[in-house]
């Protein structure tokens, strides 16, 4: 399944189980895809994140998932650093997950 980025509001937080790590990207400012990254390899540690898209396959043949973050695919984030930007690919999306600002959780397996 499949959340479609578009649709994503302030305040809206998107769980990403991955093959190997579970991931919360809480949003800020949707139009940019901007937010808090969670989970995974950061842990606790939360750090100011864009996502940029969903990758298939390997990755390496691109991608046109700018709009989409769907299972089967791997999810692509930039992340501020202490001197620029760190990229940030997770291990291939099994689960995800929005819970809307209001509490109404929709899934996508």
């Amino acid at each position: 399944m499949e959340i479609n980025l578009e649709e994503v509001m302030p305040s809206d937080r998107i769980s990403i189980k991955t093959e190997n790590s579970l991931y919360y990207f809480s949003v800020l400012e949707p139009e940019q895809r901007k937010g808090i990254l969670t989970g995974g390899t950061l842990g606790n540690q939360q750090r100011e994140a864009v996502l940029m898209s969903s990758l298939e396959g390997s990755g390496r043949e691109g991608t046109n998932a700018f709009t989409v973050l769907k299972t089967g695919a791997r999810a692509l984030f930039f992340m501020t650093a202490k001197n620029g930007f760190e990229r940030l690919i997770t291990s291939v999306i099994t689960q995800i997950s929005l819970l809307k600002k209001e509490g109404d959780a929709r899934h996508a397996a």
